[in-house]
């Protein structure tokens, strides 16, 4: 897996990004950095895991999880983290 995720500085000016609050930024940029991001955008995760890297409450986590989900963004199932169009 590699060590280093470079980002397009484009990523702030996409429309759905721009959309969001700055706690669901923090999280979608985790999302797609984290060191179990594997190429394909598929790895195996906990909300607990996910909640300590990033300081935000559990709870929020789940509920930030839905609005990606529900934004088709990612899919996030029995622990599995899918990011569509990684």
């Amino acid at each position: 897996m590699a060590k280093q995720r470079f980002i397009n500085t484009k990523f702030w000016d996409n429309d759905w990004v721009v959309s969001l609050d700055p706690t669901e930024k923090l999280l979608y940029l985790y999302l797609i950095t984290n060191p179990l991001t594997t190429i394909a955008g598929s790895y195996e995760i906990s909300l607990r895991r996910i909640a300590f890297d990033t300081g935000i409450d559990q709870g929020m986590v789940g509920k930030i999880l839905k609005r990606f989900s529900t934004a088709n963004k990612i899919t996030y199932r029995d622990g599995w983290m899918l990011l569509h169009n990684f």
